[in-house]
């Protein structure tokens, strides 16, 4: 059995017993594959903010097919979802506003 626990946030919140807190999505997992690839298609939807997977492609200068593939994989592992565009695309949104790695 795993017991993931934030020590430092649980002692800050007893110490602020009146702040409001904000909920968070958190995904903990052991079966992750992001590479220097997916890493960048993160970071280019959250700054850039494709209005689909072919604007997508084209400002990470990649064929669709192969953007296509790596955003539906990350869509399925939980970091992006879509939501429907102009007429028949497909925006991708990012699900976090941080992704932390600990290895």
């Amino acid at each position: 059995m795993k017991l993931y626990t934030d020590l430092d946030e649980w002692e800050y919140f007893l110490n602020h017993p009146d702040e409001i807190v904000q909920k968070k999505h958190v995904k903990i997992t052991e079966d992750v594959n992001l590479g220097h690839f997916e890493l960048k298609l993160l970071s280019m939807i959250k700054s850039e903010k494709p209005k689909s997977v072919r604007e997508l492609a084209l400002k990470v200068e990649k064929d669709q097919s192969n953007v296509q593939n790596k955003v539906t994989r990350l869509a399925k592992e939980g970091f992006i979802y879509f939501e429907k565009g102009l007429k028949n695309s497909k925006k991708p949104i990012l699900n976090y506003d941080k992704i932390e790695i600990a290895i």
